[in-house]
């Protein structure tokens, strides 16, 4: 017994004293080194590890190598990247890129002609440049065995050309890799190969495609010829817009479509439907396309146009007619979710009826709910926005939300189904992008929820409409006649957004107003009330409002800011604000300006770079009146200018990049985080 007792003793002290033991670096394992590697990005992985010594140099060669370049990268790093994937290209297994860095485009066309990834496994484009050639690189892609999945996000404020989407749809839609699963092609094009020139793939499983072009050649008919051609989907998702005024449904030639009624494209390996459409259509079409998947168990449909027909109106409302074409061609379905929204509506429907129609979804779902709202959608006209949301709440799916939506506030109305209070939110779930005008002329209606609507927004704008020209409330001001509305009626605009909008968890935050004077009191309860503001939009002339600029309670909301966007009337950005401006914001990552004249700038930007430590990119905004655009300076007197503030700034920011692009200018310092996590949508 005693001998167990002291073998106990000793095993506990040795253990203790292990425990107190600093495990170093270099004591860690192989297959753990290889592990930890296989978290790292590629360039991060070289710059820290590439010249430690030989057994890590061993390990790295046996890392999957994980490539990510966005505009925090510059040409420096690409290049120190590039020149270790001389030998390292292999080991390459997932890309992901911008095609455009701080101080370098084309990225993709010049990473994929200097070297081949024969093992890639994943890849996705982010926002390639118009002039960014893609033959070369698509001729790669087309050799590429190993690759699983391909991903582009294309902007529609940078359209690629149709060059380049021709290469990429016929690469990619044509591909024979035998271990390619999910494509996702998120830019505008009408694919006009798709119809007769694709051959028959029996291993993709996942696609998405964006259709857009003329009535004629993107409408809803277009889906059949996806289903015929890829019989092993299992998920299909697929937005439809198109580029005509016209708002009549439009669909194929009668004798094509008849041709696929007569001989469908049967699917049974499609369970997941998710579609997007941006123009009318025939329920004809839409009933031919679901019996075509006769083991769909999720269909998620958005329905979002301009205006329509009152028959068409009529129908999307219409929960009976959906009733029927679900019944008799989706009978397995557990998920059904449907989101319209007509932004000009010309009828005044009965809601109580659109409601009530729905009510078999109700009765074949325990947790459905269906809800209509109804507002204007703008200060200057009178015509009503009419939103439908019918879903399953107890169930994750929603449909993808990407558009701004936009109310006036005082102007919402809504009729739905029985729910509990704590499920309303879900109406706007996937709404990140809020649009709220607020007529300050017009006395708010007590006709909002008593709940928070919009929970989930991360981008709110702010409209307020001044019933007076802005011409008038300059003269107004300069005369300093007093134009403030009574306090209580903004502390009640500011208390009905907050009613109606969850604050708490908005990230940027935009000020559009025509009025710097009267509604600041309002303003300063938004600022407030929204503690994770990190990037903000407003005119110089708000901002440093003394009812702004001075109130001490705002000092913790202006410190927060990491990104900020001053407009200016007519582009004049007086100097006295640059000192103003690092006073209040020390912590701005990323500066945007409108300026008139450049003769100021180098005085104005030494100010920004001794007071501003955080700065990382100065975007520079000339408008059509501006000294640039009327040609008195050439890019190079611009440039010849900035020649002794290039060595000022050399002294500090070894790595600093000027580029103008037409009237833009930018000043990247280091790479910016805003500008690498700016989203892309269609």
């Amino acid at each position: 017994m005693s001998k167990l007792i002291i073998e106990l003793s000793y095993s506990l002290v040795a253990s203790k004293r292990d425990m107190n033991k600093i495990t170093q670096f270099e004591d860690l394992s192989n297959d753990l080194l290889l592990e930890i590697f296989d978290y790292f990005h590629a360039f991060d992985l070289f710059e820290a590890f590439s010249s430690m010594n030989n057994r890590i140099s061993l390990i790295l060669s046996y890392t999957r190598l994980h490539i990510v370049l966005s505009k925090l990268h510059s040409q420096r790093e690409f290049d120190l990247l590039s020149s270790h994937l001389i030998h390292h290209a292999h080991q390459v297994v997932s890309i992901s890129l911008q095609d455009e860095l701080r101080n370098l485009s084309s990225i993709i066309s010049l990473l994929f002609t200097l070297h081949t990834f024969e093992n890639l496994q994943s890849c996705t484009f982010y926002s390639i440049h118009p002039l960014t050639p893609l033959e070369n690189v698509m001729k790669k892609f087309a050799s590429l065995n190993h690759l699983v999945s391909f991903r582009i996000f294309q902007s529609n404020n940078m359209p690629l050309s149709n060059v380049n989407k021709s290469y990429l749809s016929e690469t990619f839609l044509a591909h024979r890799s035998s271990k390619l699963r999910s494509i996702e092609l998120s830019f505008r094009y009408y694919y006009p190969k798709l119809i007769s020139d694709i051959r028959l793939n029996s291993t993709l499983t996942s696609l998405r495609i964006v259709f857009h072009g003329s009535m004629f050649a993107c409408s809803i008919d277009s889906i059949l010829p996806i289903l015929r051609h890829y019989c092993a989907l299992r998920v299909l998702r697929i937005s439809i817009s198109s580029n005509n005024n016209s708002y009549a449904p439009a669909t194929m030639i009668p004798t094509f479509l008849t041709t696929y009624e007569v001989n469908p494209p049967i699917s049974f390996s499609i369970t997941t439907f998710d579609l997007s459409i941006g123009t009318c259509f025939y329920f004809r079409s839409l009933r031919l396309i679901l019996s075509c998947m006769p083991n769909l168990r999720r269909f998620i449909i958005t329905i979002i146009v301009l205006t329509s027909t009152n028959s068409f109106c009529k129908n999307v409302f219409n929960g009976h007619l959906w009733q029927q074409l679900l019944s008799n061609s989706a009978p397995h379905l557990d998920v059904f979710e449907i989101f319209v929204m007509i932004k000009y509506a010309n009828t005044k429907p009965n809601f109580d009826s659109l409601v009530n129609s729905f009510d078999y979804f109700a009765r074949k779902f325990d947790d459905w709910h269906v809800a209509i709202h109804q507002s204007r959608r703008n200060y200057n006209t009178q015509k009503q926005q009419l939103s439908l949301h019918g879903f399953r709440y107890s169930k994750q799916v929603r449909h993808c939300h990407t558009s701004t939506t936009r109310i006036v506030l005082g102007t919402l109305t809504l009729h739905e189904s029985v729910i509990k209070q704590a499920e309303h939110h879900l109406f706007y779930s996937n709404c990140k992008d809020l649009c709220v005008s607020i007529p300050i002329d017009i006395k708010i209606r007590n006709n909002l929820p008593p709940y928070q609507l919009f929970k989930n927004i991360d981008r709110l704008t702010i409209e307020i409409n001044s019933p007076m020209r802005a011409c008038w409330i300059k003269i107004l001001n300069l005369l300093r006649i007093c134009y403030n509305f009574d306090r209580i009626d903004q502390k009640e605009r500011a208390e009905k957004i907050t009613s109606l909008v969850d604050l708490t968890n908005i990230t940027k935050l935009s000020i559009q107003s025509n009025d710097s004077t009267s509604q600041s009191y309002f303003i300063t309860e938004i600022f407030l009330a929204t503690s994770h503001v990190i990037q903000l939009k407003i005119s110089h002339s708000l901002i440093f409002s003394s009812m702004l600029y001075h109130n001490s309670s705002l000092i913790p909301f202006f410190t927060q800011l990491q990104s900020l966007y001053l407009q200016s009337e007519y582009g004049r950005f007086p100097l006295k604000y640059a000192s103003k401006l690092v006073q209040r914001f020390p912590s701005i990552i990323h500066l945007e300006l409108e300026v008139y004249s450049i003769g100021l700038l180098k005085s104005f930007l030494s100010i920004l770079l001794d007071g501003l430590p955080r700065l990382a990119h100065l975007k520079i905004h000339f408008y059509q009146s501006s000294l640039i655009a009327k040609g008195r300076h050439s890019i190079n007197d611009i440039l010849e200018r900035w020649c002794h503030l290039r060595s000022s700034i050399a002294e500090t920011h070894d790595t600093f990049t000027i580029r103008i692009i037409g009237q833009l200018m930018n000043i990247y310092l280091s790479g910016c985080a805003i500008c690498a996590n700016t989203k892309n949508f269609i």
